[in-house]
């Protein structure tokens, strides 16, 4: 019996042997795969991972302190997105000013005023152009791009050259000048001008200038407009039915004829 127990625990013994045989490559090539040298000794092993451990807790801490990093990262960029919506309408708002402050230019408003002016002569020469066209069909006018209260005249006859209205002659100058102010009598809405009288002028007119002028002026005159006329030239009196004469006398001293006219008398008394 005793016999058969040993037999039996050498078999249980030599399978053990077989096991242990079979098992040995195996965990090397476990701890190789860990980095774990085989046949490390006890002591080594539990400094690794000591080691371990420690390189463990390192990382964990790193990786918070970066997720920490990352949340502030995303702060920043709401904010910044915040701050450029803030700056995108402080530009616009700034834009405002800017082209504001280009209008007035200076504490007294003289670019403003310059500004408000020139929008005023730009309806004026449009008026003036809607009279130019039955005065003349050579010139039109134009506001300078020079300077946005200059006048330039645009010659038809030249291919559209533009002059300056220093560069017209007499004749020329009259027409402009009495399309300007036909426009602030007539054509200006803000502007109520009920009388209009132009001094000479009509002498630098041809017959055909002079003819086309003074239709203008009876057209005026039957739309309720007052028309005074001064002038020496003998075939513009000839067309005028209401005159005003003024005859020289002697010692500087003129007289008056026409309607609505007297003679007055005065007398100096000398105590």
């Amino acid at each position: 019996a005793v016999a058969e127990q040993l037999r039996a625990r050498r078999c249980q013994l030599e399978e053990r042997e077989e096991f242990i045989a079979h098992q040995t490559p195996l965990l090397q090539e476990e701890r190789h795969a860990l980095g774990t040298p085989p046949d490390t000794p006890r002591d080594d092993l539990a400094d690794l991972k000591q080691k371990s451990e420690e390189t463990l807790n390192r990382l964990l801490m790193e990786r918070g302190a970066d997720e920490q990093l990352l949340r502030h990262d995303e702060e920043c960029l709401k904010r910044r997105a915040q701050l450029e919506a803030q700056i995108s309408a402080q530009e616009k708002s700034a834009a405002q000013w800017s082209r504001l402050s280009g209008y007035i230019g200076s504490a007294r408003g003289d670019q403003f005023s310059k500004y408000v002016q020139s929008l005023t002569f730009r309806r004026l020469v449009a008026a003036a152009n809607a009279r130019l066209a039955s005065l003349s069909d050579r010139y039109r006018l134009a506001v300078s791009p020079k300077d946005p209260l200059a006048l330039d005249v645009t010659d038809l006859w030249q291919g559209g050259e533009a002059r300056t209205s220093r560069n017209l002659s007499g004749g020329e100058s009259f027409i402009v000048s009495l399309a300007l102010a036909l426009a602030l009598s007539h054509g200006m809405r803000e502007i109520q001008v009920d009388s209009l009288f132009l001094d000479e002028g009509f002498g630098t007119l041809d017959e055909e200038s002079l003819e086309t002028v003074v239709e203008c002026l009876n057209r005026l005159h039957e739309a309720g407009k007052l028309i005074g006329i001064i002038s020496h030239v003998a075939a513009l009196r000839e067309r005028l039915d209401c005159q005003i004469e003024i005859k020289p006398g002697r010692n500087g001293r003129s007289s008056l004829s026409g309607p609505g006219c007297s003679s007055v008398t005065s007398r100096k008394t000398i105590d």
